[in-house]
């Protein structure tokens, strides 16, 4: 669809692209000669007559004059508007009409009409409209001499222009605008033909300027303006509950846009340009995304409140002593959290107890050095890793070194007595559970001593014995 105005008669009307019916929509004034919707979906026009450009208004077809400005060259008429969708420049041209002279491009201000010269040329001296396609592509229809009106590619930085090729048929005086519709990719032109005045619209071939008839469109054209495609926004991404400190990935699903504005709420970055940008967001909470969608002629806002909720990730610290004795038993814990999982990973020894639990117990092997690490899911499946813990395995002279070879320990495991007999004296005796919680402590003289290991949950523990002459380190179990 597009919308027309007479250049002779007070007509504005909406016109059908496939056959050239209107549909007549309000009173204008008369002598427009060029028109295209600019900024936002404004239709602007310019009048021969006064000088004027105008605003159009489509609902009624009246008019806001917005500024006078005669063009540059003496004797010239304004005689087409054409606006650049990719650059977002408002294009102007200005010549003698049908009479031969010289023709001249402008930069044209939207706000009031002002303008800036482009250039002059006179290859095609009676330039009566001129339009721009989708790869920002100037085209100028050029009437008056002798034989068909011709196509010219017009260049928008100098106003120089290349022969593309005939019409095929004659033009002249006024009644000729042109305009590209951008969902179809085709070039539209309504022009006056010579000698039998008839006014058509008309089908543009660009690679030769070539036309082919539409229908009758009745008088004399002053505007001729396809309706710009509208931008709707909208967005879209697959992970809406991000962990913290986690990257998340937009999606664009707007039609028609070619240019993108994001605005993220607690994002890193906090907007952008790009087309499906990523964001990292590294507090918790939720936040709105914004997007305003463009293509130069109109644009779109898409708000979208509280679209991110970012989850908390957990950051686990390992509680536990970084020294440790060759086969001694030792506790690690993490401050639990209801419903995390951890994943304990360890190297210079073994888990005997506590595996995936905020609380294990260690078996340490060989002297040297190990490490202990940890992973914590939480419930909502976010993961932090606690910093490693660097264990200093020792051997940890005149324990077992320094052992009595009389000393023993039996059954282990024990179920309800254990036994311990030494060549020795026992001094003390000590039992600790995993995390290194101490259960039992006595003090005795004897050689034999009986522990009752019914009190104990079954499990590892860990066995501390002084005698006269040693420290004694044994694991036992409690079935």
């Amino acid at each position: 669809m597009g919308y027309w105005a007479s250049n002779n008669k007070t007509e504005f009307s909406r016109i059908n692209l496939s056959d050239a019916s209107k549909t007549f929509i309000g009173s204008s004034i008369k002598n427009f000669t060029g028109g295209d919707f600019g900024t936002d979906n404004v239709l602007y026009a310019i009048n021969s007559s006064t000088h004027g450009f105008y605003e159009i208004d489509t609902a009624t077809g009246s008019s806001t004059l917005l500024g006078t400005n005669p063009p540059a060259i003496g004797g010239h008429l304004w005689m087409g508007l054409a606006y650049d969708v990719g650059e977002g420049v408002m294009y102007g041209l200005s010549s003698k009409g049908t009479n031969p002279g010289t023709s001249s491009i402008y930069t044209i201000d939207e706000s009031d009409g002002s303008y800036t010269l482009i250039g002059t040329q006179s290859t095609a001296n009676a330039m009566v409209c001129i339009a721009i396609d989708d790869n920002g592509q100037m085209y100028g229809l050029n009437v008056g001499a002798a034989g068909d009106a011709m196509m010219y590619l017009v260049d928008k930085t100098d106003g120089s222009v290349t022969e593309l090729g005939t019409i095929g048929q004659p033009g002249s005086g006024f009644g000729h605008a042109m305009d590209f519709d951008d969902a179809t990719n085709t070039m539209y032109l309504s022009t006056f033909k010579s000698g039998t005045a008839q006014n058509t619209l008309r089908i543009v071939d660009l690679t030769d300027g070539s036309t082919t008839e539409v229908g009758n469109v009745g008088s004399v054209t002053g505007i001729f303006a396809v309706t710009p495609v509208t931008v709707t926004s909208d967005f879209s991404s697959k992970d809406t509950t991000p962990c913290e400190g986690s990257a998340v990935q937009f999606t664009d699903q707007s039609v028609n846009a070619t240019s993108w504005s994001w605005v993220f709420e607690g994002g890193l970055p906090p907007s952008s340009n790009y087309q499906n940008p990523t964001v990292i967001y590294n507090s918790t909470g939720s936040f709105d995304v914004e997007l305003t969608a463009s293509n130069g002629s109109s644009s779109s806002t898409e708000l979208k409140e509280d679209f991110i909720t970012v989850l908390e990730q957990p950051y686990p610290q390992i509680i536990g002593d970084s020294l440790a004795c060759k086969n001694d038993i030792v506790g690690y814990s993490t401050l639990e959290d209801s419903g995390s999982v951890y994943l304990w990973t360890i190297s210079g020894g073994e888990i005997i107890s506590g595996d995936s639990t905020s609380e294990i117990a260690v078996l340490w092997g060989a002297p040297g050095d190990g490490t202990l690490d940890l992973i914590e899911t939480n419930a909502d499946t976010c993961s932090g890793n606690a910093e490693t813990l660097e264990i200093t395995i020792e051997n940890c002279v005149g324990i077992e070194e320094n052992e009595s070879n009389s000393l023993h320990i039996f059954p282990n495991p024990a179920s309800d007595v254990l036994n311990i007999t030494s060549g020795d004296a026992i001094n003390s005796i000590a039992i600790f559970d995993y995390t290194a919680k101490q259960l039992l402590k006595v003090s005795t003289g004897t050689k034999h001593y009986k522990i009752n290991t019914s009190r104990f949950k079954p499990g590892f523990y860990l066995l501390i014995i002084e005698t006269e002459n040693a420290e004694v380190r044994r694991r036992i179990v409690v079935k």
